[in-house]
């Protein structure tokens, strides 16, 4: 895992690109919770970072791969039976 903004820990704002190697995990927790500690994610994108630890894992599968995109169609399903 490396970062793009390795500069100093003086720097406390701003985006940081986080690049992990190996897509292929699967404790997406334990993983999730690593990255929180060693590049102090704020609190409310530690969701967002381990949605998107769990979607790259499971991109690299064709099973898993349509699995997702029968969730998104019912989601945008759901949310346009809501708004009518």
């Amino acid at each position: 895992m490396k970062s793009e903004n390795e500069t100093s820990e003086t720097q406390k704002e701003g985006l940081v690109k986080i690049h992990i190697d190996e897509v292929k995990f699967k404790d997406y927790i334990g993983l999730c919770r690593q990255l929180v500690l060693d590049y102090n994610v704020p609190e409310k994108l530690i969701f967002s970072l381990f949605h998107r630890l769990r979607i790259a894992s499971l991109v690299s599968d064709a099973t898993s791969r349509q699995k997702l995109v029968k969730v998104r169609i019912l989601a945008i399903a759901a949310l346009g039976y809501y708004l009518i």
